[in-house]
């Protein structure tokens, strides 16, 4: 029986590792799960060079670019029909940020690839999360910043993507490792984004999302 239940245990992390998909771009790599349709975990490295600032000169305007499916997974990522339906409940949220991308076109068009999508609650995505975002940047203007996100769990379907309960990100910079996970729904703002740091560890985020976040 033991060997049995073994083996069925080896069967679900097969089957769960198979419906993964990593795919590296120019500034950040993606793991898209193809059942639930959306990213699981986004990495990339944030340096000062990589931030430009509205009206400098290798600024790059997010509004030059649309919402797409990866070219790498297109029927995965073939998404819009989707968001464009619940605009109001739930939103686009990049994982890897436009502003993470602002100096460099190529990357700012990777950054609207719906294998970088997650949906999130407008509290989350347009409070919270972007405050999030803004200070990771405060961080890399003058240290290199290593960043790990994704969401986990399920909290109900938006056709047939999954909506997580929550969002989660790592930021590991000099000797210092933060760990912020935001429940995904307009309870987030009963508190500021700082409340949401190291309320975890790695090891239950590991246990949490299933993944092994090599480097942490």
């Amino acid at each position: 029986m033991k060997k049995l239940a073994l083996l069925l245990l080896l069967f679900y992390v097969s089957a769960a590792s198979a419906q993964r998909v990593v795919i590296k771009h120019e500034h950040y790599t993606t793991t898209f799960d193809e059942q639930l349709y959306y990213p699981v975990l986004v990495t990339w490295t944030l340096t000062a060079s990589d931030i430009c600032a509205k009206g400098t000169p290798k600024w790059i305007d997010r509004d030059s670019e649309k919402f797409a499916q990866d070219p790498v997974l297109p029927t995965y990522t073939n998404l819009k029909k989707y968001y464009a339906g619940n605009p109001e409940k739930w939103q686009r949220g990049h994982n890897c940020d436009t502003d993470d991308n602002s100096c460099n076109a190529q990357e700012m068009k990777e950054s609207f690839y719906y294998s970088n999508m997650t949906p999130q609650a407008p509290d989350l995505n347009e409070h919270r999360w972007a405050q999030l975002e803004k200070y990771t940047r405060t961080i890399a203007e003058t240290t290199t910043v290593h960043v790990w996100c994704g969401a986990y769990g399920v909290q109900t379907n938006m056709g047939i993507v999954a909506v997580p309960k929550y969002c989660w990100k790592v930021l590991k910079y000099d000797d210092t490792e933060e760990i912020y996970v935001m429940p995904n729904d307009s309870s987030v703002m009963e508190h500021p984004f700082t409340y949401y740091k190291d309320i975890t560890t790695i090891k239950k985020l590991r246990k949490a999302t299933g993944l092994k976040l090599t480097g942490l």
